[in-house]
């Protein structure tokens, strides 16, 4: 059976799926990201810690939350952020809105009273030397977001 043959549903079918796949890059892993500050802007970069972050995978994140209707799945090696909302260790800088985003949206769907389920995947052990000063930081912080992030939503 070739791809024309295979059945097809309507996007306003809702039976219909819509999944995307995000990628985030920097100017560490990427060369040909503008020096300009004026240029970075206008293609969706922002400058921290010294290097241009494109955030067009945030604004997808966020938009893909916003728009989930029935579940979330997030898959990603780390997961922090929205550190400007915890009891402590507000000036953190895990910034993003994914964390919060999913607990609005989910906080909203029980108040809704309609069924929704977030399946978020992080490994055990992220890449890299797990006994490292680095990596043991950020699975405290996994984990002291991930209570934070239970106790937001009620």
């Amino acid at each position: 059976m070739g791809i024309g043959e295979l059945p097809c549903l309507s996007k306003r079918d809702p039976e219909a799926w819509h999944v995307q796949v995000f990628r985030s890059i920097d100017s560490n892993s990427v060369s040909g990201f503008p020096n300009d500050p004026r240029e970075a802007t206008k293609m969706n970069l922002v400058c921290g810690k010294n290097i241009l972050i494109d955030m067009s995978v945030h604004t997808a994140y966020v938009h893909a939350i916003r728009s989930a209707q029935r579940f979330i799945y997030i898959e990603n090696q780390y997961f922090l952020g929205s550190s400007y909302n915890w009891d402590s260790h507000k000036d953190l800088g895990a910034n993003n809105l994914i964390p919060m985003e999913i607990a609005l949206k989910i906080a909203n769907k029980i108040r809704a009273n309609e069924r929704f389920s977030a399946y978020i995947l992080i490994p055990m052990w992220p890449e890299g030397i797990t006994t490292s000063i680095q990596i043991q930081r950020i699975l405290f912080w996994q984990v002291d977001q991930l209570s934070w992030k239970t106790a937001s939503v009620f």
